[in-house]
């Protein structure tokens, strides 16, 4: 290890454990029901290659993190083959899937043309491989990438696939994302406005055969998927074998999740989150919907339970959200304040003029 690596692994160290004290693990679970799942499998590489790539390794980190290198696309489809090669348990591989295309190939720099091959769930609960393309590169404000992915024979279900944020300070798109983490209206709210048109266009024009589109990201992508499922829900898949999902998101405002409850129930897009125990950011705001808890044996640091792809870890427990009594809680109500007023402080500074105009 050389000095670079050691004093990287030092203050990423130093950081996470300060967060972990001064926010209390107890603070940062959720209210959860009884229903209970134990999740396992047998593809050990998937566990080597989280740990190889996460946040302190001392290999390149390539989880939650942007880079523009193609052999780090070549590195992810590589994964998602071995995964497909190495599991036998059909509903494993659609939740690990979702997970590595969320926390990981969104992340990439991927090409229009390129080719993506997802194992998608029928609906007599079995799987086939298909192979999805890059279909369009979104710049959804100032470089904020987000990717439209489409079923080459376009017998499938479109993705439209939100990257999280960019905290690189030297990219325009980091910027940008830093900021939209900050907007008071909600996390990514005026930039998805901002970007709305064009992403209401693609999800119109890419409909197959009657098949609608799902959305799928983490953290501020999260957020994105969200707003999505909430405000152009009637361009959005109902089918429960392929729901739009978010991993790790920050929740809504009152208003919309208002807008959420007026929408009928057979009228609203099949929707499951995804949220990690210890996590503050899936503490702001208001949920909604079918969301589940990911935990293991571990007492998380908040930047850790953010990040890590918590189905390669053996076992990982999935409890699902009392989402009534998570959103009256007081833990709920302290970081969401804490994260208004951090929000409209940056706003009034001068923040306000920075953000993306409508």
């Amino acid at each position: 290890m050389n000095i670079k690596e050691f004093l990287f692994r030092r203050v990423v160290w130093v950081w996470e454990n300060l967060l972990f004290r001064f926010f209390s693990y107890s603070s940062r679970c959720y209210f959860v029901e009884r229903k209970t799942k134990f999740f396992s499998h047998e593809c050990n590489y998937l566990q080597e290659f989280v740990n190889k790539h996460k946040k302190l390794s001392l290999d390149k980190r390539l989880i939650c993190k942007i880079t523009q290198d193609q052999a780090d696309v070549d590195i992810a489809l590589s994964l998602l083959n071995t995964v497909y090669k190495n599991l036998n348990d059909h509903p494993k591989i659609d939740l690990i899937t979702i997970e590595i295309l969320a926390k990981l190939m969104a992340y990439r720099t991927l090409k229009k043309g390129q080719m993506i091959p997802l194992l998608i769930k029928e609906k007599e609960g079995s799987f086939k491989r298909v192979e999805y393309v890059v279909d369009h590169v979104f710049d959804l404000w100032n470089k904020v990438t987000a990717y439209g992915l489409r079923d080459c024979k376009k017998k499938e279900s479109p993705i439209l696939l939100f990257r999280g944020t960019d905290f690189s300070l030297l990219r325009d798109e980091g910027r940008a994302t830093i900021l939209s983490d900050l907007d008071p209206s909600g996390p990514g709210k005026s930039l998805y406005e901002h970007a709305g048109n064009t992403v209401r266009s693609w999800l119109s024009n890419v409909t197959e055969n009657g098949k609608k589109a799902r959305v799928i990201g983490h953290s501020l992508g999260g957020a994105f998927t969200l707003y999505a499922v909430i405000l152009d829900h009637n361009l959005l898949t109902n089918d429960c074998n392929t729901p739009s999902v978010a991993f790790n998101f920050p929740g809504v405002s009152q208003e919309l999740l208002n807008i959420w409850n007026q929408i009928p129930r057979d009228k609203r897009p099949s929707f499951q989150g995804f949220i990690g125990k210890g996590d503050i950011v899936s503490k702001f705001g208001l949920l909604f919907g079918d969301v589940w808890e990911f935990s293991s044996k571990e007492s998380l640091p908040p930047n850790t339970a953010h990040e890590r792809i918590f189905l390669a870890h053996i076992p990982c427990v999935m409890k699902k959200v009392n989402v009534p009594l998570e959103n009256q809680s007081n833990s709920r109500k302290f970081y969401s304040r804490i994260q208004k007023n951090a929000s409209s402080t940056f706003y009034k500074m001068g923040l306000k003029k920075l953000f993306p105009k409508n």
